[in-house]
């Protein structure tokens, strides 16, 4: 919880100090940078982490943050400017971060949970109702506050609330992408987490020169339009692609269809920032930059929840119909679970336990429980 806080802290002012620093023309091609190294630390963290997970241990993942930190803190004492607004001081709305969090953490709890649980059970009613009613509180309380977790009167403008929902709904494919290709490289073609890691740079390196380009381009055009609509068009081709032919392309396929699927991403980054700060004082900035942040942020954990719900559930109705044969009930169900079924050594083990006469039933169904997890993840492209 106290890294999140933190970490929100850091990746606002990174995007707020470079508008308050550098004037319109230039600020896509700084903040097309910032955003880049934001997609590289989302698609390169979990590759990482499961790369030192193998090598050492789950705790270096932690452990490797430290210097790490230390080294951002040294950059930031040094080379960070120091900017003075001489306005008079900002109460924080805190009653309505509390009925926010009342509504968010309700809500992305019952959404995580879908899968596993029934929609209309009372907990998960309870809850999606409960964060209805959080939500409308906090709204009423937005609206008569002096001053205002989230400014409404924002959402007046049209590039702005464009802006809010495009930016939430790519960063909702940032993090899907992040989280599930590779999930399903592990668990479905069963390679190794480093190599699902080399097997995912290409998308990485992609988004990066697509958001530093775009952003060299946002300085010496307008068309900030063409730009949006021309990266979100190629994310979405290459998420259908992937959709459609994921299952039966080679690990080439695959690379190019994540590729191309980076570049759009990587294009969109720095267009909806700065398309959003150009319609708003400089006064202005700070909020706005936090509230597209926030709303980044937010359209990616609610993408997450999203995402393993519908793979869960796609994944527990296919698993369900898979016939067992002669294998032992005990094992079927361990055959079913992602985490035997990626892991090739406890899969092996597991083999040597079953009877001879039962192995081709085991064989046939690890093949259809596979073949299970890999149109759950599908689905989610």
């Amino acid at each position: 919880g106290l890294q999140g806080i933190f970490f929100v802290f850091f990746i606002s002012s990174a995007f707020i100090i470079v508008s308050e620093v550098f004037p319109p023309k230039k600020r896509g091609k700084y903040i097309g940078f910032v955003t880049s190294m934001f997609a590289v630390a989302s698609i390169l963290g979990p590759g990482a982490a499961g790369i030192i997970t193998d090598l050492l241990s789950w705790r270096w993942v932690f452990f490797i943050n430290l210097p790490l930190s230390a080294a951002a803190l040294f950059l930031i004492a040094k080379y960070f400017p120091h900017i003075v607004h001489h306005e008079e001081k900002r109460k924080i709305d805190a009653v309505g971060v509390t009925a926010f969090l009342l509504c968010a953490f309700p809500f992305l709890f019952a959404v995580s949970q879908a899968g596993t649980r029934p929609l209309l059970s009372p907990l998960m009613a309870g809850l999606f109702v409960f964060s209805a009613i959080m939500f409308a509180v906090f709204l009423r309380i937005e609206r008569k506050s002096k001053e205002p977790l989230l400014s409404l009167h924002f959402f007046n403008e049209r590039v702005f609330t464009a802006s809010v929902v495009a930016s939430s709904l790519a960063n909702m494919a940032v993090f899907g992408a992040a989280i599930y290709f590779p999930l399903y490289l592990q668990s479905v073609r069963g390679v190794s987490a480093a190599r699902s890691g080399a097997i995912m740079m290409p998308m990485m390196v992609s988004m990066i020169i697509a958001s530093n380009i775009t952003g060299i381009v946002m300085s010496r055009t307008t068309a900030f339009k063409r730009l949006a609509f021309s990266g979100l068009f190629l994310a979405f081709i290459g998420m259908l692609l992937f959709g459609l032919f994921g299952g039966k392309s080679p690990l080439g396929g695959l690379i190019v269809y994540s590729t191309l699927a980076g570049i759009g991403m990587g294009m969109t980054f720095p267009v909806f920032t700065v398309s959003a700060q150009c319609i708003f004082p400089p006064r202005q900035i700070g909020i706005i930059t936090s509230l597209l942040q926030f709303f980044r942020n937010l359209g990616g954990s609610i993408g997450s929840a999203v995402f393993g719900a519908v793979m869960i559930a796609v994944r527990k109705k296919e698993m369900a119909g898979i016939p067992a044969g002669q294998v032992p009930a005990s094992a079927a169900e361990l055959v079913k679970n992602p985490g035997i079924l990626s892991n090739q050594q406890k899969l092996a083990a597991l083999r040597d336990g079953i009877p001879a006469d039962a192995l081709p039933d085991f064989e046939r169904l690890v093949s259809s429980a596979l073949h299970s997890v890999s149109g759950s993840i599908e689905m989610i492209f």
